[in-house]
């Protein structure tokens, strides 16, 4: 450490003899500081050099509470490490602060009861004055620290302690409850839950209760114990409206849901918003998990979420996430409705076309009473969906259905033909061509062709395979009175204008009567 002296670094690298020699000398400087902060006395029992700690505290003017630049007295560098030898030598000195917090608020109490350190801690709390609700400045007391690393004999020390309370919050919210369900343990759990006076559906500024925690992290012991408590409420909604049934639905955490299932009190419907164990179960892809749910009567599986989360269904969620498991075991129950919409008229079939989810579209076109030509609010059915997300096998699964409208027109007069033609969607452009009933010529906004669409964004392969469907009309003019290679000299795209040029060329070739005898000849013949 920069700035150190002989005394120092005699004392940090435990060299007794050196520490003895240089003390007689009278001329060490006994409370000097390193450029950190550090005296003697700190360093020795940073290392924990027992016998150097108790020559420097056998020095007449030693200063026991003097402090580094992060504010660590000695007694809160033994309180880190552990060393009851030299602790006991510490508090034994007149006048050692025993409530001193370095920097970050942090009392030699708190850094023992992260630490675990049993013993040490016993040792403090004897101290007359201890304050053993002392705040860090995050708001964390000793019964946090401990709690939060899961040392349940130092939760029960502490938990003895006269004044302590147990429901104390820090700056998040957080009780010493919640502390040990977010980690995990059962045992502090099981501790704090014994305490007099425990709150436990006490929640943090996340509107969080204990119990809600352990679901989230999956600590099903936890769980176990907090449903087992004295006035529990297992339906807590935490401030976005979910329960602790809803989250460990959405991680997946199948015991846990077993054991909130168990409670005769749960109300398995229960959200503010609909994003209920069942939805989160779906949108998660949590199949294991759904199947339960389902067992359970009364369940909602046609709930929608509210506006704020777009009137979502179960259904919905999964077949947008693509879990194609959930989506068969939703189909598969009796009350579900397959053609249920969200607030902007998406169908469970749509969701899946759009986001190209191939095995879910095929499985919803297979379920009795779907709706294949349902439109939503703009007009787009399935079909328009999946050409619209290029989604060329989920188009060629719909061209299975009979009943599809192939030339079904949206709300802004776009169509499946013209729509893959825009976008360059080639395969999907060719399905569609092959599709029965194709009107290849049909128009949309602004009168505009499907071979319009194609050549004013310059997909030449998809001209190519336009100018090859037949009874294709090359002449048709736009509401602009442009033909489609009008449009394409205007835009000068070259490679669209030689193929409409050639098409044009081939059309304008007159036919002979007889193949031996030239056109020209032919036109001539009498």
């Amino acid at each position: 450490d920069a700035g150190s002296t002989p005394l120092h670094l005699a004392a940090e690298c435990g060299r007794l003899s050196c520490v003895r020699v240089l003390l007689e000398t009278g001329q060490a400087y006994l409370n000097g500081r390193t450029f950190s902060g550090m005296t003697p006395l700190n360093a020795a029992t940073a290392k924990g050099h027992l016998e150097i700690v108790r020559t420097l505290l056998s020095q007449t003017g030693i200063d026991v509470n003097m402090a580094c630049l992060r504010g660590a007295t000695p007694l809160q560098h033994v309180a880190q490490s552990g060393r009851l030898d030299i602790l006991r030598l510490l508090l034994a000195v007149p006048g050692i602060k025993v409530n001193a917090r370095d920097i970050f608020g942090w009392t030699a109490l708190s850094i023992a009861a992260i630490g675990g350190h049993l013993h040490c801690i016993q040792a403090l709390l004897q101290v007359a004055g201890i304050s053993v609700n002392q705040y860090s400045n995050n708001g964390w007391t000793p019964l946090h620290g401990s709690a939060q690393h899961g040392h349940c004999e130092v939760v029960r020390l502490l938990l003895q302690a006269p004044g302590i309370d147990v429901n104390l919050k820090n700056h998040d919210g957080w009780t010493a409850l919640n502390n040990a369900a977010n980690e995990g343990s059962a045992s502090c759990v099981q501790a704090l839950l014994e305490a007099p006076g425990v709150q436990v559906n006490e929640a943090n500024i996340s509107g969080c209760s204990p119990l809600i925690t352990a679901a989230q992290r999956g600590a099903s012991d936890c769980v176990r114990l907090l449903l087992e408590a004295p006035g529990i409420d297992v339906n807590y909604l935490c401030d976005n409206g979910v329960t602790a049934l809803s989250y460990a639905a959405k991680f997946g955490h199948l015991e846990i849901v077993r054991q909130i299932l168990a409670t005769p009190e749960v109300l398995v419907n229960l959200s503010t918003d609909g994003t209920n164990a069942m939805f989160n179960a779906a949108s998660s892809g949590h199949v294991d998990v759904l199947r339960e749910l389902l067992l359970v009567p009364g369940v909602s599986v046609n709930r929608r979420r509210s506006a704020r989360g777009g009137g979502v269904t179960p259904l919905i969620a999964a077949a947008q996430k693509g879990h194609l498991q959930c989506v068969r075991e939703l189909t598969g129950f009796s009350r579900v409705d397959v053609n249920r919409t969200n607030d902007f008229g998406w169908t469970p079939l749509s969701v899946a076309a759009r986001f190209g989810h191939l095995q879910c579209v095929e499985h919803l076109m297979q379920t009795p009473g779907i709706e294949v030509n349902k439109a939503n609010m703009f007009g787009w059915t399935p079909l328009h969906h999946a050409t619209g997300g290029g989604h060329w096998e989920c188009v060629r699964a719909l061209s299975q259905a009979a009943s599809i409208d192939v030339n079904q027109l949206t709300t802004d007069c776009q169509f499946a033909l013209g729509i893959a033609a825009r976008e360059g969607f080639l395969h999907c452009l060719q399905i569609l061509l092959a599709w029965p009933g194709i009107q290849v010529n049909k128009t949309g906004a602004n009168n505009a062709s499907a071979l319009h669409l194609a050549v004013s964004s310059d997909h030449p392969q998809c001209v190519r395979a336009l100018l090859q469907a037949r009874d294709i009309d090359i002449k048709k003019r736009d509401s602009y009175n442009r033909t489609p290679l009008d449009a394409a000299m205007r835009l000068h795209f070259r490679e669209c204008i030689g193929l409409l040029r050639q098409a044009r060329n081939r059309r304008k070739r007159p036919l002979s009567r007889d193949p031996l005898v030239p056109a020209k000849a032919a036109r001539h013949d009498p």
